[in-house]
């Protein structure tokens, strides 16, 4: 009989991230940088006889690895399925539901969910919801799809409570739009390491929805967001702490937010580290080639203002 917790920790490496699952919290969190780690450290961690380090093991493979890691995560949670391990009938079904590794099955994913969730798995009953809530391979209920997302929030699902914190928020999905109701899950799923929830909080804080405004409380919920790698709240607090309009201006902090977001991918980012050095706003970084090579990184990505910029260099 194995012990499960749906509350998220924060997992700070590879041994405290098989620490927690092997306490039975697993729906640990972490970010980017910490997940191409898991699939170095862990391999020489786990016990591949052991089913609690087995899924943790596939888990990380299918969320941080390339598609061959991903078949082999879908193998293994295959064959966890085989010894009735809980967990992994939720994280087949996934699977068979985004049709990354293997094709495409709503229907598969819908029956897997459902057994999932009959046999107490609160993540399952969060998927099956959000299944019926959207029509997703059964037939669009909102009643059915509200009752479980309900229950797995009151598990302390993160997802779930940040799911009733979105929809009370915008007033959808059958959920009035009340905003106190939407900063009472929003806060919850926030401290369960939801960087979306995190980054919905902190709006809420700025323009007082909810709650008494507070742009100390919005910059922390921003700051909570992009150290889980939350790339529109690196963005916000760059340009927060660049411009100086909100909190006390902030050349380094702006930096190393914009660059956060430059290292995941975004373009707007790209640029605003590369005017940061080649305009000398970065003072400490004297090899300007650096901030063009960013610059044209943004270019290729589209960025209209680092192709102005490239042209007058």
């Amino acid at each position: 009989m194995y012990y499960f917790n749906y509350h998220a920790w924060f997992a700070y490496d590879a041994k405290d991230y098989l620490k927690l699952h092997r306490e039975g919290f697993i729906c640990s969190t972490y970010n980017k940088e910490i997940g191409k780690k898991l699939l170095v450290d862990l391999p020489k961690l786990i016990d591949e006889n052991d089913p609690v380090d087995a899924y943790a093991y596939a888990l990380a493979l299918y969320k941080n690895g390339d598609l061959i890691d991903k078949n082999k995560a879908f193998y293994l949670f295959d064959k966890l399925c085989d010894i009735e391990y809980l967990p992994a009938y939720n994280a087949y079904a996934i699977c068979l539901f985004e049709g990354i590794c293997v094709p495409k099955n709503l229907n598969g994913a819908i029956k897997l969910f459902k057994k999932a969730s009959d046999l107490g798995c609160i993540s399952a009953k969060y998927n099956l919801g959000y299944c019926y809530i959207f029509g997703y391979g059964v037939e669009k209920n909102i009643s059915i799809g509200s009752s479980l997302i309900e229950t797995a929030a009151d598990k302390g699902l993160s997802q779930a409570n940040h799911a009733l914190g979105l929809y009370y928020y915008k007033g959808e999905n059958g959920y009035p739009q009340d905003y106190y109701a939407a900063f009472n899950y929003l806060k919850e799923a926030s401290n369960r390491y939801s960087a979306k929830a995190a980054y919905l909080l902190a709006e809420m804080y700025q323009n007082g929805l909810g709650c008494e405004k507070s742009i100390d409380n919005c910059i922390k919920e921003h700051t909570h967001a992009a150290l889980l790698d939350y790339v529109p709240s690196q963005k916000f607090l760059g340009d927060a702490f660049y411009y100086g309009n909100i909190v006390e201006k902030n050349i380094d902090r702006a930096y190393s937010n914009y660059l956060a977001a430059a290292n995941n991918g975004d373009s707007y980012a790209m640029y605003s580290v590369g005017y940061m050095i080649v305009t000398g706003k970065a003072f400490w970084i004297m090899d300007k080639s650096i901030g063009k090579d960013w610059l044209i990184k943004a270019a290729n990505l589209g960025n209209n203002d680092a192709k102005e910029l490239l042209k007058k260099l």
